[in-house]
This record gives C-alpha cells, structure tokens and sequence, in this order.
C-alpha cells in the first residue's frame, strides 16, 4: 500500500503541473494519469470525505444540468461534449483534489501551485528573449507552445499557461506576505511571477489580480492590532507599498512623457473590447455579446434556453455556447435559477476562505486559495476561463479548501463536545 500511494502521489504531482502549465494540451497523457490515480487510489483504499455542504451543492447542480442537457437535447442539441464539461469534470477534480489532499499537506500542495507559476514564468520569459533576438535558440525552446508578440509599446504572450496565473499571482502575494513557506523560496517565485505577469499583454489578468491584492491588503488593514504578528504584517506590507509608491513616483519624475504613454496604451487595451469603436459606432465585442445574452435570456428568464444552446451571435463555431462575456452566457444558458445554483455556493466559498483573515489563527493557505478564486472570478466576467477542463482546478482547489476546512471545523466540535461530555 505504500508503494501504492508513493506512485500515486508521483501521479497526482505530474498530473496537476500538466493541468497548470499545458493547459488544453496532451490530453491523452492526462486522462492515463487519471485512470492510474483511480485505479491505484481504489486498491490502496483511500477515502473521499465532503462536508454536508460540499456534497449537496455539487449534488444539486449536476442534477439541474442533466436536467437542463436531458431537455434540449431531445430538440437536437448536443449533450455528450457538455455533459463531460458540466458533469464529468467536476467529478473529476473533486476526486483527484481529494486524494491529493489526503496525500499532501497542504505547504505540499502551495509548493506545486509555485512551482507551476515559476515554470510558466521561465519558459515564457525565455520564449520573450529568443523572440526579441537576446538569446539563441535553445533545448526549453521545445517546452513552450505559445506565441509570442513583440508590440510598439508593449509584449503579448499568447500561451494558456498563462491564465493561470489568475490564480497563481494572488496565491503566490498571501504566501510571501503571510510567510508561509521559505523567503529564499517564496521571494524569487514572485519575482518571475510578476515579471511574467507584466509581460503577459492580458488586460483581464492585470485586472483581476490587482483587484484581488487590493481585497487583502484592504481586509489585512482591517485585522492590524489584534496580534503582534497582524502588525508585523502590516509593517511589511506598508514598506513595500510604499517602496512601490517611490519607484513609480521616481519613473514619473524621470520620464513623464513616457509613463503617459504607457497609461493611455494600458487604458486603450483595457477598454477597446467594451466600448464603441470610434464614429461608426460599432461596440466591443464582448459589449455585442452582453446585449444579445441579455436580451436573448428574457426568452427563458427562469429556467434558461439550455446549456447547449447557442445564441444568435456565435463566438465559435467548434464550442458554439461558449461567450467572453461568461456570466451573461451563464445566465442566458442555465437562467436566473441555475444561476443563483452556481453563485450561491461559489459565493459561500469564497467568503468563507477570505474570512478567516479575521482569525486570529488564520489559515494562510486558506487566504490564499480565497484570493486566487476570487482573481479567477473576476477575470471570468470577460472571458470563459472556467469553461473548460484545464482551467476548473482554479474553481476548484479553492472548493475543496473549504470542504476541508469545514471538515476540520466539525471534527473540532465533535472534539470538544467528547471532552465537555
């Protein structure tokens, strides 16, 4: 049996580096990956253990979208390819995080979710290098599969490995900033993060993970006082503020033409896919498909036009459903009660991990898994990011940190209603 878990856990290691970094790629690898996880997690006799809100959450959702796959697909509509992605692929992740859970403490499983972001970092700022010509060709060359643009102004990497990074920077920042793990380990991996974070081009992701920051450093003001270590983290994260402050302050006294330019670039690509497009009035895409969504759900306001139903305007002709604008599609798809399905216990979750930052004994893993989820789901408003297989860990992690979490929670009352007893 010890073999069984020391494979199981090469497995699960490999397994989730794959998801993280290759993203929608060597699927084939992945799901040999899993059958051996299941199979040697079988044998080896490990168990699966959901909170009772973890259980029925997940129970009620998969029940309302076969109901709503069921329905429509009796019109003609395809069901095998989203029953995989709304059934199946829960399942899935809510097995394997389980057992890696089981199997992992959880500084292993932060020291996994780094090691993918310096990874990821790595082979994108080689790929940056070789591409403006600083560096030769070279043996990492083979492990990226993106694309790099070299852009007046500004770099755009094109690579999927880089959405993940949603949740990987804020994850990364409470590490650092809570000192979870190593300096000599945390200090570098979010250095290359960031670093790649900045190159990425991606006006979702410097969004998202600024407004995630600004959450924690907001709710880490709140705590300051209760505890000698809330002030010295508090001392720590004013120093660096106030370090950054200086430093765009000094680039702005140096160069003020140059930082105005930056700003209005940043801005342009921050906005141009919302707003109109100069005097013929033609609206950002994503704006486009907000109004058809919204107008197209007030056909089905309750139970939604199905989830394998497309819309009037198409986004792809291979996943036809699929929208940036994600929430709308969601509520044009599911309606206004498979929604309030999916928000609620998302919600829940995310507000019971960001929570314990107003313990005293606050979980910094917990912090951590909070920020990332909620970096993800701030992305996701302009683009379908937990629309596919890969992309679900970062729902995920943060889910069965909470199940964990309550689980925990219970077995402590048990605990201390023996001993009162």
């Amino acid at each position: 049996m010890r073999l069984f878990k020391k494979i199981i856990q090469i497995a699960l290691s490999v397994l989730l580096l794959l998801i993280i970094c290759y993203p929608a790629q060597l699927q084939p690898l992945k799901v040999g990956l899993l059958f051996l996880i299941f199979a040697l997690s079988f044998l080896a006799g490990i168990r699966i253990f959901l909170s009772t809100f973890t259980f029925f959450s997940l129970a009620i959702i998969a029940i309302y979208n076969f109901s709503n796959l069921f329905k429509f697909s009796l019109a003609g509509y395809p069901f095998a390819q989203f029953l995989n992605l709304f059934m199946a692929t829960p399942l899935i992740f809510v097995i394997v995080i389980s057992i890696a859970m089981r199997l992992f403490s959880q500084k292993s499983i932060a020291k996994l979710i780094l090691w993918a972001g310096i990874y990821i970092s790595i082979i994108n700022i080689n790929a940056i290098l070789i591409q403006s010509g600083w560096i030769p060709q070279n043996p990492m060359t083979a492990l990226y599969t993106g694309r790099i643009g070299i852009h007046q102004g500004y770099v755009q990497i094109v690579d999927y490995g880089v959405y993940s990074l949603f949740f990987i920077f804020p994850f990364a920042f409470v590490m650092l900033s809570r000192r979870y793990l190593s300096l000599f380990f945390l200090i570098p991996a979010n250095l290359l993060i960031v670093a790649v974070l900045l190159l990425t081009g991606r006006r979702a992701l410097w969004l998202a993970s600024v407004m995630a920051i600004l959450v924690y450093l907001i709710m880490g003001l709140v705590t300051v006082g209760r505890t000698s270590t809330s002030r010295a983290l508090f001392v720590r994260n004013l120093a660096g503020g106030s370090l950054l402050t200086l430093l765009l302050s000094f680039m702005a006294f140096r160069n003020t033409q140059t930082i105005t330019k930056i700003s209005n670039g940043l801005y342009a690509r921050l906005t141009d896919a919302f707003i109109d497009k100069g005097s013929g009035g033609s609206v950002g895409i994503r704006a486009s498909q907000e109004q058809v969504l919204l107008t197209q759900w007030l056909d089905a306001p309750i139970w939604g036009n199905g989830i394998a139903v497309p819309a009037r305007l198409l986004r792809s002709q291979e996943f036809t459903s699929a929208y940036e604008a994600f929430y709308h599609a969601l509520l044009y798809q599911l309606g206004l009660f498979g929604f309030i399905l999916y928000a609620v216990p998302t919600l829940v979750v995310l507000f019971g991990l960001i929570w314990t930052i107003f313990r005293r004994d606050g979980n910094a893993y917990y912090i951590a898994c909070g920020m990332g989820l909620l970096s993800i789901l701030i992305g996701s408003y302009s683009n379908p990011y937990l629309g596919t297989f890969d992309a679900l860990w970062m729902l995920f992690i943060p889910v069965m940190a909470f199940n964990q979490m309550n689980l925990d929670r219970r077995a402590n009352q048990l605990e201390a209603g023996a001993e009162s007893g």
